[in-house]
């Protein structure tokens, strides 16, 4: 892919956004004028989703259109990692259901707390897991922006089954982050099942019998 990388007149296929001072006609290619059109226009991926600005680095690559004018495809900050368009609108089609889920879930652990019938200790585990598998996500999608160790997807998955996922869900669709990958999604809608089985099971006799033991324990 060609590079524009945004501060000073480079190769045709590296440059650097000028917006106070344009440069003269001949220092400007066809293909990087075309580049820097569309990149004005465009909300870019990755943690910012906003539009690129002086001195950001972009990738494209150069293609045409069907009457043969030149274009880019594929424009996106340097470091991010481009969705194909089928499974990027797939993920968008599928999000209003998880939220739902997600939000039916939240509330009926809300309510299931004020009525007695599930401890205060649950709903706060389930709160700080989330938020903690949060902030993992977001060190890990700047860890593979910046070419940093990677947090194992094991890791990410363990901590959804036990009641991080919530906040995993959240950090998929805010970050794009193991969002469009199949193998992923698969193990981690694995534990978000297990997990609400396991929550069904702690309102049963037996679950509650645990609890009240596991409880007497901490004391």
């Amino acid at each position: 892919p060609a590079r524009v990388d945004c501060s000073k007149n480079l190769s045709p296929s590296s440059e650097r956004l000028e917006t106070a001072q344009p440069r003269p006609q001949a220092a400007q290619t066809d293909d990087a004028k075309t580049v820097l059109a569309q990149t004005r226009r465009l909300n870019l991926g990755g943690l910012n989703h906003r539009r690129p600005q002086d001195g950001d680095l972009i990738t494209y690559e150069p293609a045409t259109d069907p009457a043969g004018r030149l274009r880019a495809v594929n424009i996106r900050f340097a470091g991010d990692v481009p969705a194909p368009p089928n499974v990027r609108h797939r993920t968008a089609r599928q999000s209003p259901i998880a939220i739902a889920y997600t939000t039916f879930f939240c509330a009926v652990v809300g309510v299931l707390t004020l009525m007695g019938k599930l401890p205060a200790l649950v709903s706060y585990i389930y709160a700080l897991a989330s938020l903690f598998t949060f902030l993992v996500y977001a060190f890990d999608k700047s860890a593979a922006q910046n070419n940093r160790q990677r947090t194992p997807e094991k890791t990410l998955h363990l901590l959804a089954l036990i009641g991080g996922w919530p906040g995993a869900l959240a950090a998929q669709r805010m970050f794009r982050h193991k969002s469009i990958k199949a193998e992923f999604q698969s193990a981690f809608w694995l534990t978000v099942i297990v997990n609400s089985l396991a929550l069904g099971w702690l309102l049963t006799s037996s679950g509650a019998a645990f609890i009240g033991n596991a409880l007497q324990t901490l004391r």
